[in-house]
């Protein structure tokens, strides 16, 4: 009859410390925290500027007076657009703060509160939520205008607003950069968390 083992079978897990690239990444994660919110202020702070100074009025000659007519495009005729301003302003707003409390921080070299730092994460990824459904918001604008849609007859308006168009699809370009951003902060974050990752 064969014994039973009381010794568990499998392996524990190699400890991160044991792995260069983390533990590289581990030691400069109060550096790598601040560049990464820098950079999602400048992700944030760019689609902003691009989508509010998105205007464009196109001038029409007609046959009959008074003899032209103007058509404008701005960013407030789509509702998907003023939604993804308002998600890039809280986005940008919640960067600065949080730059500000990493370089406070860095500054003071002092250990960083684990409470503080789950809390910032678990922000990162409520505010990821919000700044992917901006992105997805600003695509959703782009490929409208650039495409239409036959279905619901909306014509595309890019052969004619064409500056219109390069500012939204810029835009989209940066929030999905910031999207991506805040991935690499939680990636960061959970780094920063696994067993055994100092000494």
């Amino acid at each position: 009859m064969a014994s039973i083992n009381p010794e568990p079978t499998v392996r524990a897990l190699e400890p991160a410390k044991s792995v260069p690239g983390v533990r590289t990444i581990i030691k400069y994660s109060g550096g790598i925290d601040l560049v990464l919110r820098v950079n999602l202020f400048v992700t944030t702070l760019a689609p902003l500027i691009l989508i509010t100074t998105s205007k464009q009025t196109v001038f029409f000659r007609t046959p009959y007076p008074p003899y032209g007519s103007s058509l404008s495009a701005k960013f407030t005729d789509a509702p998907a657009l003023i939604f993804a301003v308002s998600a890039l302003s809280l986005a940008c707003l919640y960067s600065i703060i949080t730059a500000l409390i990493s370089f406070l921080a860095l500054r003071k070299q002092a250990a960083r509160s684990t409470k503080l730092m789950f809390s910032i994460c678990v922000m990162d990824l409520v505010l990821l939520g919000i700044v992917a459904a901006a992105a997805g918001a600003a695509g959703e604008v782009s490929y409208i205008g650039l495409r239409g849609n036959k279905g619901a007859r909306w014509q595309k308006i890019c052969n004619v607003f064409d500056t219109y168009c390069l500012h939204i699809g810029f835009s989209d370009l940066f929030t999905s950069s910031a999207a991506l951003t805040l991935i690499f902060l939680i990636i960061l974050f959970i780094l920063t968390l696994l067993p055994n990752n100092n000494g």
